[in-house]
């Protein structure tokens, strides 16, 4: 524990010393205070509170599995496992690629739970930084957007820090984002670094969240071929032909990967999906179902509900479906992200089409798929960090209120190296 905590002290100074020329020593302190206090709510919710969940499951596995490595069980066979062999699971355990993770902070961090949460915490956090200062290479300061999203958003906050697959994913997002934006700023230092950590957030995705990883890649690839095509074809016609060769290439591509293991293709994906979405429902109270969608149509009337369920992924849950005064507070942030929407004139014009077009359209894809197979607000919280981040980026981009406290000069850095 005593050499856990010491080796989190030099973590946390690691951590400090890369983001002070991003926001200032000062702000740097309150941000990353903030990012591990999050961190904390969320294991005080689940150990303190609610006494069950995910959180149990890791902390228990974890430390059998360490149990079994100390009495004379090699850590590279263990590591090597790719499903739970004391479980049921598929041949793709997302669950159990998690508990190898705590297993290994556990070795070092002395079997705490709680350190472990702040070691991810600062993973999280370090990931976010890397993104501004990639984001900032090619002349935009997106400093503001990310505090609001990923230090004062609640849901965001929360369930993506501490000991947490959202945690995670969130890191592996960010990393992704930073990863490809020399191919918008020309910028190639460090080629060789960045494609090794764009390399690692893929395979994280691929381990903890594929069908996050599946859906990200086209719009990633979407963007780069039309950023391409916008600068180096100059007839409008050529461009949207080759533009559309290139969108079905990557379909494709996509396809075929998805067809690379069993648990990846398109049966297994959308019997997982109805599984789930049984799952979810049954144990669910009927008023907490998300608009209603208890029972999922047959073609064409699903084609509806994902239409529903991408509008209540987004903003959900609205003022009709709150059934008690607790529930109030689930409305803040719908209302606020509606009203950063609503009074953020001129996005378009701000941010380049090819960002914000397939950005969106991922956000739709991901928002409805992941309603429909997880409709419940309560689950929902958490699973729609896959795209909550990019829906919010998208209403506060260059807001007028962001813009107002960025005069202020709260920040000493300068969103670069």
């Amino acid at each position: 524990m005593i050499v856990g905590s010491f080796l989190l002290v030099i973590i946390g100074w690691a951590c400090l010393q890369f983001a002070r020329p991003v926001f200032g020593t000062r702000a740097t302190l309150i941000l990353m205070s903030v990012k591990v206090a999050a961190g904390m709510i969320a294991m005080v919710y689940y150990l303190h509170i609610r006494h069950e969940g995910d959180l149990f499951y890791y902390d228990e596995k974890a430390s059998e599995y360490l149990t079994d490595i100390q009495a004379g069980c090699p850590i590279w066979d263990f590591l090597a496992q790719e499903a739970d062999p004391a479980a049921k699971a598929t041949p793709q355990n997302r669950t159990f690629f998690f508990v190898k993770i705590i297993v290994v902070l556990y070795m070092v961090l002395g079997s705490s739970i709680w350190l472990s949460s702040v070691f991810l915490t600062f993973i999280s956090f370090l990931s976010v930084v890397y993104l501004v200062k990639r984001v900032h290479l090619t002349g935009v300061d997106v400093r503001w957007p990310v505090i609001l999203i990923f230090f004062l958003w609640p849901s965001i906050a929360i369930w993506g820090s501490g000991v947490s697959k959202e945690t995670l994913m969130l890191a592996g997002i960010s990393i992704l984002f930073g990863a490809v934006v020399p191919f918008f700023s020309g910028n190639r230092s460090n080629l060789l670094l960045h494609t090794a950590l764009l390399v690692l957030a893929m395979v994280v995705l691929a381990k903890l969240r594929i069908f996050v990883l599946l859906s990200l890649l086209p719009f990633l690839f979407g963007t780069i071929l039309f950023k391409i095509l916008q600068r180096y074809m100059q007839k409008p016609a050529l461009r949207w032909a080759l533009g559309i060769a290139g969108v079905i290439l990557i379909v494709s591509l996509v396809v075929t990967f998805s067809y690379s293991d069993t648990s990846f293709n398109p049966g297994y994906v959308v019997k997982a999906f109805t599984d789930n979405h049984a799952a979810i429902v049954a144990q669910s109270m009927p008023e907490h179902v998300v608009l209603g969608l208890g029972t999922l149509w047959q073609w064409p009337q699903i084609v509806l509900q994902a239409m529903l369920g991408a509008v209540a992924g987004m903003f959900g849950p609205f003022l009709w479906e709150v059934n008690a005064t607790s529930e109030i507070l689930l409305l803040l942030e719908p209302v606020l992200l509606l009203t950063l929407f609503f009074t953020n004139s001129g996005l378009r014009k701000r941010l380049p089409v090819f960002i914000w077009m397939p950005l969106l359209a991922y956000i739709l894809f991901t928002s409805s798929m992941i309603t429909l197979s997880t409709p419940n607000y309560g689950s929902l919280s958490r699973y729609r960090l896959a795209f909550y981040p990019m829906l919010i980026f998208l209403a506060s981009f260059q807001h007028p209120w962001l813009s107002k406290i960025s005069k202020l000069k709260l920040l000493e850095g300068n969103s670069g190296v």
